[in-house]
């Protein structure tokens, strides 16, 4: 045998660590020249005996000289004690277990989990244990161990259900499983992996090969949990690290913005100095402007006393003329920095608002205050189009009176633009209250007489089809017309007075209304005429009142559409109901009966079998006469009933609807 080293005891788990980050390519890896031995304990590494292990590969795990070491044992003749070398450490950031593993092991047969917790006992490990699947699933969610021994053939669950079920579950699918079973044909494996297995085990196992087995998972699984510890660490120093360089970079701008606000407070000033210079001059410009205005002023001061005096007369003339006005006359003024003024009311104010020009002045800005609330809005839009524009303003609105009662008035204005900008308005308001009360109470009876009309017109067509109605506006005479060719449809909800004997009647009604609801829907789609329902008998037709050639295609289309509605509705005992539908296609005669309540119905000796169809028809099926089978069959899957007797007809050959034609 070659040099080797004699491990003491209490470094046999340091090297055991360090094969298991090794290389163990293969069997003839055993056989070299320099080696490892422990001849007194058994240890396996990945179910093969450690015996011989490449000494360099070991030494360079444990930080050893191994070049040192080998020539100084070249002979070969001397045991090297590993407590004589300078172990440092197997891994920098490796750090042994701290606590004593808990496994878990699984299997149905006692005296295999006899042995098994007996072998992991000896070697120091908790061992739980667990008789069947449903055990196995509180034992794990009671307390989660670091691994589990799995068999899977057991009754009820057996070990692939089990390992399901841990792996679908966030809390218990990192817990590595090592399948140990009797199974040991490829596929058995493959679907263990499969489900999440970490390793498998054949039945009958070495002791020895269990327990390597089962420490290689443990150290895999310690190993993962510090790797994510240290990511953990390191994404927090990142995380600080990117902190400080943002509060760096923000310190820097901060830093340059001060520097440019300096820079441009001194520039600032240099200009202020160079504009207090210019204002000093200007100054001085301005006081000899002064004087030469104030000599200005007084030759002015006497032409304006003459203008007053003019000014006045002219105002008495106005006066006396806006007294003869029908109306308001005022003015308003629209002022640059957003006030309105009223310079001028004439007093038959009084007769509009029922006060004085003075008590106005003295309560209300202008006469936009009183106006109603609901009017402002469209009066204010119109102000400021006349103000924009310059144009006539002629617009009605509501006045609030001191009682609350409205009255409607009539303002015309003339704007224009004063010398300093503002916009003027001159112009009358004119009381139109009688007028407007007439034009309301006409606009209500014509929109009541509309709803009224409209009423009429809807609850019509809902009871009779549009050209019935169109008819019995014009005429009373009895209506009737014939069809050669159309399609009739019966269908009743299977077991529906059992329903009801179940349901209030309250419920009873709703759900009926719902469930035609649904099929009046579809008709509507398809483009049918529903003719009316009798308890829980539904009946539509196609091809009328207006005709066409694929009246019969329509209705079985409708037929399989209605199968699938009615299975969204449930019945007493939370089933989805079903129907019984038949079809029958030929010549039927429509009409209007009766003098006070009109009735539209339909009659023939088509509409006769298509009833015999659907009451001799099977829940949850379509039962066709051969009549319109022999339209469809080229479109459709039908299934051959064959003859059955048919009430007043004999015997009938139907047939089945099961589907269309893609």
């Amino acid at each position: 045998m070659g040099r080797s080293i004699r491990v003491a005891p209490e470094h046999i788990e340091r090297v055991q660590l360090a094969l298991r980050q090794s290389s163990y390519p293969s069997q003839s890896a055993l056989a070299i020249d320099v080696g490892l031995t422990r001849p007194t304990v058994n240890s396996f590494f990945n179910g093969k005996p450690i015996d011989y292990l490449n000494f360099v590969e070991i030494s360079q795990k444990l930080n050893l000289d191994w070049q040192a070491i080998a020539a100084k044992h070249i002979d070969g003749t001397t045991d090297l004690d590993i407590n004589t070398l300078d172990i440092r450490t197997i891994d920098s950031n490796f750090s042994p277990r701290t606590t004593i593993p808990d496994i878990l092991v699984v299997d149905d047969r006692p005296d295999n989990i006899r042995l098994l917790s007996s072998m992991l006992s000896e070697r120091g490990y908790k061992v739980r244990k667990a008789v069947n699947g449903m055990m196995t699933l509180t034992a794990v969610q009671t307390s989660a161990p670091d691994l589990i021994l799995l068999d899977i053939t057991m009754p009820q669950m057996d070990g692939y259900e089990v390992c399901q079920r841990l792996k679908s579950s966030p809390k218990t699918k990192d817990i590595p499983i090592i399948f140990i079973s009797a199974l040991d044909e490829v596929l058995d494996k493959v679907r263990a992996f499969n489900l999440g297995g970490v390793d498998y085990i054949t039945k009958p196992f070495q002791v020895e090969e269990v327990i390597a087995r089962v420490e290689n998972q443990l150290t895999i699984c310690h190993l993962k949990n510090q790797l994510k510890q240290q990511n953990h660490l390191l994404e927090q120093e990142v995380e600080h690290r990117v902190e400080v360089d943002q509060v760096l970079q923000e310190q820097n701008i901060l830093l340059q913005k001060e520097i440019q606000s300096r820079l441009k407070t001194e520039k600032l000033l240099k200009e202020q100095n160079l504009i207090l210079q210019a204002e000093i001059q200007t100054r001085q410009n301005i006081e000899r402007h002064l004087q030469e205005k104030n000599i200005q002023l007084q030759k002015e001061s006497g032409d304006r006393l003459i203008l007053t005096n003019q000014i006045k007369e002219k105002e008495q003339q106005l006066a006396a003329l806006i007294a003869n006005i029908p109306g308001v006359v005022y003015r308003a003024i629209s002022h640059q920095d957003g006030r309105v003024t009223m310079p001028y009311l004439s007093p038959r104010i009084k007769q509009l608002l029922g006060i004085t020009v003075q008590e106005f002045t003295e309560t209300f800005e202008w006469i936009f205050d009183v106006v109603h609330p609901e009017d402002r809005m469209e009066l204010y839009r119109a102000l400021e189009e006349s103000k924009r524009q310059l144009s006539n303003l002629d617009y009605e609105y509501r006045l609030v009176q001191e009682l609350g009662a409205a009255r409607w008035v009539r303002i015309l204005a003339q704007p224009h633009q004063s010398i300093n900008k503002d916009i003027v308005w001159d112009g009358v308001i004119i009381d139109i209250s009688q007028q407007k009360n007439m034009e309301i109470a006409y606009e209500l009876l014509l929109e009541s007489m509309e709803i009224d009309y409209r009423q009429s017109e809807e609850l019509l067509q809902s009871i009779f089809p549009q050209e019935i109605a169109q008819h019995l506006k014009q005429t009373r005479k009895p209506i009737a017309c014939a069809y050669d060719a159309v399609s009739v449809l019966f269908a009743d909800i299977v077991g529906f007075t059992q329903v009801c004997s179940h349901f209030s009647a309250s419920e009873t009604v709703e759900l009926l209304n719902h469930i035609f609801s649904n099929f009046d829907h579809l008709s509507n789609d398809y483009g049918l005429e529903k003719i009316k329902t009798i308890g829980d008998q539904y009946m539509v037709v196609s091809g009328m009142p207006n005709p066409r050639p694929d009246h019969a295609e329509i209705i079985a289309d409708m037929a399989l559409s209605m199968l699938t509605e009615i299975t969204k509705f449930k019945n007493h005992l939370n089933q989805p109901m079903s129907l019984r539908i038949g079809i029958n296609s030929g010549a039927v005669v429509a009409g209007v009966i009766g003098s006070n309540k009109f009735v539209y119905d339909i009659w023939g000796d088509a509409v006769n079998i298509a009833s015999r169809m659907e009451s001799h028809g099977e829940p949850q099926r379509i039962q066709v006469s051969e009549a319109t089978y022999l339209q469809l069959k080229d479109r459709y899957t039908f299934e051959k009933r064959g003859e059955i007797p048919i009430k007043g007809k004999g015997n009938m050959t139907t047939y089945w609807l099961i589907s269309k034609n893609t």
